[in-house]
């Protein structure tokens, strides 16, 4: 029952990303990954979706579960951005998918950071900062937006 509660709101939590990165239709995949980052980081500031997405999902399902669930539900536009970054020149050659689930699981270990922070704002913040400079990092080597 649980796992199915966990799949809608990794479903809703998706369709927000989705509609803020279409709605913003950045040019630059790599913009793409950070926004996408920055809206997830922000839903996991919600208490209601902290508390199911990063609390109860991987005590309930174990860290195997929620892994899988999570990538189910994320991994197809992250790798969407990485191959079409590498396909406009602005991530160097690579395996899409290995990249997407590293990138992933730093996205969900940065989310765990924020959900156990005293201090959300300030661990937000940081977090934020963190995952761009990784995010910005994949481009390295590439083209220039």
């Amino acid at each position: 029952l649980f796992a199915a509660v966990f799949e809608s709101v990794e479903e809703m939590t998706n369709a927000r990303i989705v509609a803020a990165v279409t709605a913003a239709r950045p040019d630059d995949p790599i913009a793409a990954m950070q926004l996408g980052t920055a809206v997830f980081l922000d839903i996991c500031t919600e208490p209601e979706m902290a508390r199911i997405m990063l609390l109860d999902a991987p005590a309930v399902l174990g860290a195997e579960g929620w892994s899988d669930i999570s990538n189910e539900y994320n991994m197809g536009l992250v790798v969407q951005l990485i191959t079409r970054g590498i396909e406009l020149g602005r991530i160097p050659p690579q395996p899409a998918v290995p990249l997407a689930r590293i990138l992933l699981g730093a996205l969900r270990e940065a989310a765990l950071f924020l959900a156990s922070a005293p201090d959300p704002a300030a661990a937000r913040a940081q977090v934020g900062t963190v995952l761009n400079g990784i995010i910005a990092s994949v481009a390295a080597g590439g083209k220039r937006a």
